[in-house]
């Protein structure tokens, strides 16, 4: 057990823990850091269920393999996988320089939703974890002097996400998509085939009629 000395200041104790957050964001994800709006509309620090500790093992498992992060994920309501989702997308992409990520929802509403969901965490962190806003609205989170953005779209957009490369990429509700298939060539050329990039794709059931349910069976 460490034994701290009296030379040892809060600031540095700050400044450890950004350290640590830096070198590995899922501390970002796992340590209750970030903040989430509630059902009955409180603001409480992110905490880890069941379920979503099942899928944050399962994506460090891929990472663990060498591998890139690919999932369809057929989800019940209010579990909180979008959350989880979010949560990673945003604290990669504000840990890391030169970090590209994209979020697609199934329409307006969603992407609004998600984008709130965004600039929560952002807003409510810690400002020793916190990178500085450069640019913030509903269809990007820019970070300023790291080069990285977390960019929001609508399925409605087929040609979503073809002018970057992005290391992490969330679907949400992609049985409700437009075209998944069409959306999909072009985003299976801007993730690069490798360890740790990320194209994620959950939703809610949408019967057997769409191209989600192909993908899936």
């Amino acid at each position: 057990m460490a034994v701290l000395t009296k030379d040892y200041t809060v600031k540095d104790l700050l400044q450890d823990e950004a350290m640590v957050v830096k070198d590995d964001p899922f501390a970002l994800v796992e340590g209750q850091f970030l903040t989430i709006k509630t059902k009955s509309g409180e603001l409480v620090k992110f905490a880890l269920n069941t379920i979503q500790k099942k899928i944050l093992a399962k994506i460090k498992e891929f990472i663990a393999k060498g591998k890139p992060i690919r999932l369809w994920i057929l989800k019940a309501r209010q579990v909180g996988i979008s959350t989880l989702i979010e949560a990673i997308i945003y604290a990669f992409t504000s840990q890391r320089e030169a970090t590209n990520s994209l979020v697609i929802a199934d329409d307006i509403d969603g992407s609004n939703y998600i984008f709130g969901m965004q600039k929560l965490f952002h807003e409510a962190l810690d400002p020793h974890l916190k990178p500085q806003t450069r640019h913030s609205n509903e269809k990007k989170l820019e970070f300023d002097k790291t080069h990285s953005q977390i960019l929001i779209d609508t399925s409605d957009n087929l040609n979503a996400g073809r002018k970057y490369t992005f290391r992490y990429v969330h679907l949400s509700e992609v049985a409700y998509f437009r075209d998944l298939k069409i959306l999909m060539l072009g985003l299976n050329k801007s993730v690069p085939n490798l360890t740790g990039t990320m194209i994620i794709g959950e939703t809610t059931a949408n019967g057997i009629g769409n191209q989600f349910y192909d993908e899936w069976v």
